[in-house]
Parts: C-alpha cells; structure tokens; sequence
C-alpha cells in the first residue's frame, strides 16, 4: 500500500543534511534558509586524518558531523536517532515514522544508491523518506532538481553499509518532533556561535584548529604520498564542492552571520560575518591550489597548500576567539 506525505514541497539544497533540515522545516512550517541551519547546526569543523587503508590515505573534511543534533538542539526541536542491525525492521521502522506524518532523514551510502550513479564510496548521504509505493521508497535528495524513486533493496545496502564515515552498518533514521514554533533565534544564534567556538577551540589532536595546525605542517609532504594525485584532488573536491557550498562550508556560514546581523547586533560589531567571509575566499583559495597540483602529470610542491593551511588555522583560531568573547556561554 503507498503513501506519499501531503503537499510536500521538495527543493534543492548545498549540502545534503542543511538542505534536508530546511526541507523538513519548511513542511513543519518553520521555514529557514540553508545558511540559517548551517549557522544554529554550529556545522564547522575540523578534522585531519592519515590512513593507508583509505582512499585517499590523506584526508582533511571541514565540517563537524553532529549538525542534525547541534541544529535541533539549538532551535528546540525533538530529535531521535533510532538504529537497527535487521534491515527488514530498518525498513519497517522508518516506514512508520513516515506515516506519523513528517519527513524521515535516513543516512546512506551512496555509491548504493540506484538513482545517484556515484562510483565512490560516501556513507554519510542525508536524505528525506517522503513516501513509498510499488516502486520502493520516495526519496527527496537535495543533490538533484526532482524527487527520486529508489528500490527497497538497494535502499537496504546504502543503508546498512559499512562504508564510512557512518561506518556502523545500522541503518540510523532520524524522526524529529516540532513545537508550535522553534526557540526564538535572539537567543538561538548566540548560543549556537558560542558553541561553535567552543567546539573549534577546545577541540584535541587532530580536530579543530588544533587539526588545522596539524595539515598544515604535514600538507608540505603530500606529493610523497603514491595516491598524491588523489589526495589532491579530493582536498579540492571536499573544500569547494561534494555539498559545502563553497570555501569548506565557511561561505554559507558567512551567510548566516549575514542574514542574523539586524537580530544579533554583535555579529556586526565584531565584524563577524565580514571575517569569516575573507576566511571563505581563503579556504576557496586553498582549495584551487589543490586542484591545480592535481592536474599535474609529476608531484608538485605542496608548500604553498601547507603556508594556506597554517593561515587559515591563525584566521581561524582568531575567528573563533573573538566569537568567544563576544558571545561568551
């Protein structure tokens, strides 16, 4: 028997999880723009890795991977992360939330994916469940113009892949619960900055700034790497495109600044949202010089990416003080 949710408005988005809480905000009837959900997600990050076990064996990403919790924990919405082993009673659990009557996020890898077409590996793909019929689930992807069909087997394997980042191979869902409105954002974006701060600064090893210090003393040595090409290119990919909206998901985040300055008066009297989109254009910039060293048939000389690294870490580590004293929590 299929059901498909009433009156649901699908639209495209920058990055899929940003785009899918907008889309879901939108039909509970709490509409925000992506870079407002960026913003009260506290969604930036950092971590660096090196792992010859994956591909490639030298990966940064620039974002926090807590935005779906972050976001409703901000703007008081309920949210329930629900994961299950049996991909039978995966199916059947996200099904019933479904006809609860609101969108269901599921997390996938979506090189399972039938409608998406990826010969990569990235198990970390939000998307909304908004109905179901005899072709298998009704799947609202903010990556492409028009909601797509996805069969129930193949939904199943993007689902329960071990792939990362998910890596656990449980098939989580998230159901979400919504008040008659969302908490008022005076007071919602000031603890969110705050917490994005304290997330960047505090953070240890290899996360956060701390983690920008890290890359840059070791993107110098990447062209010793077998996969440097590889490397490279993703660096680029993770930085300007694969859903950040630009400049490592700092673009958006500058929006948001932007578009809170008249509600928050601070941002402007730090000049927030004029620092972070200079650190923007300077992720951008960093993201270019790793494409062009991955055009190059030989190695090249990875220094300059490693000096925009370490700057990009001082920018940041500033960015971040400032805001921490501006909305102290």
């Amino acid at each position: 028997m299929s059901f498909v949710l009433p009156n649901y408005q699908h639209a495209r988005g920058r990055h899929c999880g940003s785009g899918s809480l907008a889309n879901l905000c939108r039909y509970a009837g709490h509409p925000l723009s992506e870079p407002m959900v960026i913003g009260l997600g506290a969604s930036l990050g950092f971590i660096y890795m090196e792992n010859s076990a994956m591909s490639p064996g030298r990966v940064f990403f620039p974002r926090n991977n807590t935005l779906e919790q972050d976001f409703c924990r901000h703007a008081g919405v309920k949210l329930e992360v629900h994961r299950e082993k049996d991909q039978h009673a995966a199916w059947e659990g996200a099904r019933n939330a479904l006809e609860a009557g609101l969108p269901v996020m599921l997390n996938s890898d979506i090189y399972e994916l039938h409608y998406f077409g990826s010969r990569t590996h990235f198990n970390g793909h939000k998307t909304l469940l908004v109905g179901h019929d005899e072709k298998g689930a009704i799947i609202s992807d903010t990556e492409f113009d028009e909601i797509q069909h996805e069969p129930l087997d193949t939904l199943a394997k993007a689902r329960s892949s071990k792939y990362p980042p998910s890596l656990a191979g449980d098939s989580p869902w998230y159901t979400f619960a919504f008040e008659k409105s969302l908490r008022p954002l005076e007071r919602a974006i000031p603890e969110a900055i705050a917490d994005q701060a304290t997330k960047m600064l505090s953070a240890k090893g290899n996360f956060g700034c701390g983690g920008m210090d890290m890359a840059g003393e070791r993107l110098g040595k990447w062209g010793e790497a077998e996969d440097w090409q590889w490397a490279a290119r993703f660096a680029y990919q993770i930085i300007e495109r694969r859903g950040t909206g630009g400049g490592g998901f700092r673009k958006m985040y500058a929006e948001f600044l932007a578009e809170s300055r008249e509600l928050v008066p601070a941002i402007a009297d730090a000049r927030l949202d004029e620092l972070m989109a200079k650190i923007a254009a300077d992720w951008t910039a960093l993201g270019e010089e790793c494409k062009r060293l991955s055009e190059r048939e030989e190695p090249g000389d990875f220094s300059e990416a490693a000096e925009r690294m370490r700057e990009l870490a001082g920018e940041e580590r500033a960015f971040f003080e400032s805001a921490a004293k501006h909305f102290a929590s």
